[in-house]
């Protein structure tokens, strides 16, 4: 998805008509450029953070080269806040 958003879409819309040999619906399928589509960042609640950090499937999320954090949150934002 990220690198979508950074490449766009051209590249694996050929990839596609490339496997399948169907070429793309000029008006239906539209090619997106590099940061087409701009993504807002939002604040993530911890203790979400933390509970997806749990459950995702690292294994999986390495696939595609993601990697477990090594810290959780809550903890970190408890350790700021005592600092301040």
């Amino acid at each position: 998805y990220e690198g979508l958003l950074m490449t766009g879409t051209e590249e694996l819309i050929q990839k596609v008509e490339a496997a399948t040999g169907v070429k793309r619906h000029p008006t239906k399928c539209k090619i997106s450029g590099p940061n087409a589509i701009k993504k807002k960042r939002r604040p993530m609640d911890p203790e979400f953070f933390d509970y997806m950090t749990d459950n995702v499937d690292w294994d999986a999320e390495a696939l595609i080269g993601y990697h477990k954090p090594k810290f959780r949150a809550v903890e970190e934002l408890k350790k700021m806040k005592k600092s301040t």
